[in-house]
């Protein structure tokens, strides 16, 4: 037992050190010197450097202005601030113990005269001290009023406030996908409707995966996707989403059907999206010159996806609902959509039914809208079970969440496709 132990922490060290090492080289190695091709590299050979460890965007213009007019207002309060109670106030304690001279006190006969002369020094020392705390403390307090002020108009400036409307941020997000998501290599040799057409593609992706993780319903999702049409003459005719031109005009509409809710997850990934690409951010690059992203998760007796049982099941005897319950009842939206898509895909959903067999529907639906699924097969139950552990496991939420990024990959590659070498092709697929 004291061998195969051994064996078996050395087992997990060296894995440890793999993972460690694995994680620091695909995090600054770039994908086409990870698939062989060093051409695209060399001429860019602190890339990852650049973006990984000295990730800082250098200001200009306004923004620069904005930066000085910060930190003048910073210094300028502090310094106010610092002279009428810090310097005046201090004056004057600083002239009287610099002066003061004791010649005796009480406790001179246990600590000796040395201390009972220099006590006048001492707390001068320690009065100065706790100024000069105060003094280096009251800079970082006024760093976080005037930050938190600047931070504020500049919300309102680019449109990203809470108090901002909607519109502000969709009108402009076409234009800042082309300038914070797309390569300029990309777009260069496009044309306009090559660049609606990859705007398109990034949008409709997002969308179409917050559909599959049902926080859209059917009708969000066809309020929100971009439509393709082609004219009479051949061209392509890209349509904005119904959900960007209500927006823009203000219009609200009688159908509450394709609006989404303000409080729900969908519109907070949205909103956040939207939000931060109008951030400063590093101008972006080819695929197969982007550096690599690797994350090493550690846990421990911790399960990824819970088992039907654990989500069907009370808890404890004092429990009256089960972990789906709550859950159905925290998520009621996303629960919906959920089960209409397993109907669907079950091929139970029937929008032509007659009022006559509604009761009879109304059964038959209990299963889906009691454990998501009416016939127990694994397919179905592996949804339940998915469904549950992505709003309930931080685990699993983690692991699906960097999953999305091989997605944005391939994503951002097919855009670019038409520019690449067919070499670097074969080769960006094999990952």
């Amino acid at each position: 037992m004291e061998d195969q132990s051994a064996i078996t922490l050395a087992i997990a060290i060296t894995q440890f050190i793999v993972s460690v090492i694995s994680v620091i080289i695909c995090s600054v190695v770039p994908l086409s010197v990870l698939s062989g091709n060093r051409r695209t590299f060399s001429n860019r050979r602190f890339l990852s450097a650049k973006y990984f460890t000295d990730s800082v965007v250098p200001l200009r213009g306004k923004s620069k202005l904005a930066s000085y007019g910060m930190w003048a207002g910073i210094f300028t309060c502090k310094f106010v601030e610092s002279y009428f109670f810090l310097v005046r106030g201090i004056s004057g304690p600083i002239r009287e113990l610099n002066t003061m001279k004791i010649e005796k006190c009480v406790g001179e006969v246990y600590l000796g005269s040395f201390l009972c002369e220099q006590q006048a020094k001492v707390i001068l020392v320690l009065l100065l001290l706790t100024d000069f705390v105060l003094f280096f403390l009251d800079t970082y307090l006024w760093y976080i009023i005037w930050n938190t002020g600047f931070s504020v108009f500049r919300s309102f400036l680019v449109g990203v406030s809470i108090w901002t409307p909607w519109r502000n941020q969709f009108v402009r997000l076409p234009k800042r996908i082309m300038q914070r998501i797309l390569s300029p290599q990309s777009l260069s040799s496009s044309t306009t409707s090559k660049r609606k057409h990859l705007v398109c593609q990034v949008w409709n992706s997002i969308v179409i995966s917050m559909y599959r993780d049902h926080l859209l319903s059917v009708e969000h999702l066809q309020s929100l996707v971009y439509s393709k049409t082609v004219d009479s003459q051949g061209e392509t005719i890209y349509t904005q989403p119904r959900f960007f031109v209500d927006k823009e005009d203000g219009y609200v509409p009688g159908s509450q059907d394709h609006r989404l809710d303000e409080n729900s997850e969908a519109t907070r990934r949205l909103s956040f999206f939207a939000q931060s690409l109008s951030t400063p951010m590093p101008k972006p690059v080819p695929v197969d010159e982007m550096p690599a992203f690797s994350v090493l998760i550690p846990h421990y007796s911790e399960k990824i996806t819970l088992t039907l049982q654990e989500i069907i099941k009370k808890e404890d005897q004092h429990s009256n609902i089960t972990l789906l319950e709550y859950l159905k009842h925290l998520y009621p939206l996303e629960w919906h959509n959920f089960v209409r898509d397993t109907k669907l895909l079950s091929e139970e959903l029937n929008k032509e039914d007659d009022m006559s067999n509604k009761e009879k529907n109304l059964v038959n639906d209990l299963p889906f809208y009691s454990v998501g699924f009416k016939v127990a097969t694994p397919e179905y139950i592996l949804r339940t079970r998915i469904w549950a552990s992505l709003r309930s496991q931080t685990l699993y939420r983690t692991i699906s969440g960097f999953m999305n990024y091989p997605r944005a990959i391939k994503l951002i590659y097919s855009t670019e496709c038409d520019e690449m070498e067919e070499n670097i092709k074969i080769k960006l697929e094999s990952f």
